[in-house]
C-alpha cells in the first residue's frame, strides 16, 4: 500500500510542476486567460498526469517481487519501447 500511496503523491506532484511550469510562462509571455490558454493547461494536465500514471504502473507490474533494480529495467524498457513507437508513427506520416 505504502507504493501506490508513492506513486499517486508522484503523480500529484508531477502535476502541480507542469502546471505552474506552464502557466509561469504563460504569465512570462504576457498571454492573457482565455479559452485556448485554458485548452492549453488542460492538455498540459492531461498529459502530465497520464504519462507519470503510466511510468508508475510500469514500475509496480515491473517488479512483482519487490526489486527494485528490476522494477527500474522493466521501466526504462517500457518507456525506450514507447519513444521508438512515437518515432516509427512520425517516419510514417
Amino acid at each position: 500500500m505504502i507504493f501506490f500511496f508513492f506513486f499517486s503523491f508522484t503523480c500529484q506532484v508531477s502535476v502541480a510542476l507542469t502546471l505552474t511550469n506552464c502557466a509561469g510562462y504563460a504569465y512570462f509571455y504576457g498571454y492573457t486567460v482565455e479559452i485556448v490558454t485554458s485548452i492549453l493547461l488542460i492538455l498540459c494536465c492531461g498529459l502530465a498526469l497520464d504519462y507519470s500514471a503510466h511510468i508508475g504502473v510500469a514500475y509496480l507490474t515491473g517488479a512483482p517481487d519487490g526489486s527494485s533494480r528490476q522494477g527500474a529495467r522493466k521501466t526504462t524498457t517500457y518507456i525506450l519501447y514507447i519513444r521508438a513507437k512515437k518515432k516509427s508513427v512520425l517516419l510514417c506520416m
